[in-house]
């Protein structure tokens, strides 16, 4: 496979020498064309701030930012994986900051679903503090419109369903109100829902669901641990030997020799 590979680059190579466009030379050698859909960066970006889903395309993307207009590669270059590639770089578009009028939508977008999110914000804390007090969960959920559930035995254990509100609902005592931000429907959605609830008991964890709790986070734990140890062993080494740097016996161990000032007329050195 490899010797095929070199050959059809040693073909493609030889087509260019002899005068072939980049088209023509890759047709010649066998070569699969491809083209971008719309223009790029230098880091792979398109138009619309995504990332073209290729793997290693950066070595094509800073070839091809190495052209002019027109440009084309003289020969192929390695693409990795005993793969070879050939570039051409049909436009160059000047950089430059978009206009307001092309972004208008998708910043109207984001100033919306900001200003949206610090109002439900606002309002989930403010049903909280009702909860707080002494109003029923039920009433303050019917007052707004929302749903109550109850959830029985939850534990610290990663909940998709709650994401970071479960280490604030860990926080808050028996009896406590709590309000936060839940995980999006959808990856893309612009509004996060929230939630508001009370925490009615704290018990005890089930040893078997402890057990496996900290199992879980034993390599966590342990590698914490000897970082910690080997920082203060560190600090207390230093403490005893106290070491000196000596900057001149670093520059002469990697070669670095300091410039000789110039003597002044009349004076001995």
């Amino acid at each position: 496979a490899a010797e095929k590979v070199y050959e059809a680059v040693q073909k493609f190579e030889d087509a260019r020498t002899a005068g072939k466009t980049l088209m023509e030379a890759a047709k010649i050698a066998g070569g699969r064309v491809a083209t971008l859909p719309a223009p790029v960066t230098e880091t792979g970006l398109l138009p619309n701030g995504q990332r073209i889903g290729a793997a290693n395309l950066d070595t094509v993307f800073q070839a091809a930012f190495a052209l002019a207009p027109g440009g084309e590669s003289d020969t192929a270059e390695e693409f990795g994986n005993g793969e070879y590639f050939a570039v051409r770089v049909d436009r160059v578009i000047p950089a430059g900051l978009p206009t307001i009028a092309k972004d208008r939508p998708m910043l109207a977008g984001a100033w919306m679903g900001r200003e949206i999110d610090k109002r439900m914000k606002a309002k989930a804390e403010e049903l909280a503090r009702r909860i707080s007090r002494g109003e029923s969960v039920a009433a303050v959920a019917a007052s707004v419109g929302g749903q109550m559930r109850a959830v029985p035995n939850m534990t610290r254990q990663p909940n998709p369903a709650l994401g970071p509100l479960l280490q604030e609902i860990f926080l808050r005592r028996t009896g406590e109100a709590f309000s936060g931000r839940l995980p999006p429907p959808q990856p893309n959605a612009p509004v996060a829902p929230y939630a508001v609830g009370r925490i009615d008991a704290i018990r005890t964890p089930v040893p078997a669901i402890a057990a496996r709790v900290v199992e879980a986070q034993r390599p966590q734990v342990s590698d914490a641990i000897t970082r910690d140890m080997a920082q203060l062993a560190s600090a207390a080494a230093k403490l005893r030997i106290k070491p000196k740097v000596r900057m001149e016996r670093v520059d002469a161990a990697v070669g670095i020799t300091e410039a000789t000032p110039a003597t002044p007329a009349g004076k001995k050195k």
